[in-house]
Parts: structure tokens; C-alpha cells; sequence
């Protein structure tokens, strides 16, 4: 395997776990805990919309850009 797909799968790997933590606690501590019962499903539906849409790509993008930083940088 190429050291740049192993790389990129590793920081991803490592960033997604992070990324869920934190948005896991955003949601789960401050936005549930506030909303009326009947929003529940409809913030649900958000919530994983949100997390494919957003989360997944953004922390694509932070991985790419690591791993572009870690290789350019002189040994």
C-alpha cells in the first residue's frame, strides 16, 4: 500500500472517532436536553443528516490536509 492511503486512513480513522466525540456531546448535551418532545424525530432525522453531510467531509478534508503537511514537510 501507498504511505499516503495508509496515512489517510489512519488520521480519518483517528479524526471521525474525535469528531463523533465532540459531536456527539454538542448534540446530545445541549441541543436534545432543549428541544420539546415533539421535535424529537425531525432532530433526529437532522442529526444524521448533518453528521453525513458535514461531519464525514470535513473530517475527509482535515485528514487530506494533515497528511499533505506530514509528507511536504522535510526529513
Amino acid at each position: 500500500m501507498d504511505k499516503r492511503v495508509v496515512l489517510f486512513s489512519t488520521f480519518f480513522i483517528i479524526l471521525l472517532v474525535i469528531n463523533s466525540y465532540i459531536y456527539r456531546f454538542i448534540f446530545k448535551e445541549l441541543i436534545f436536553t432543549n428541544i420539546p418532545v415533539t421535535w424529537l424525530d425531525i432532530t433526529n432525522i437532522m442529526t444524521i443528516l448533518i453528521y453525513l453531510i458535514a461531519i464525514i467531509p470535513l473530517t475527509a478534508f482535515l485528514s487530506e490536509k494533515i497528511v499533505k503537511s506530514y509528507l511536504k514537510e522535510p526529513r
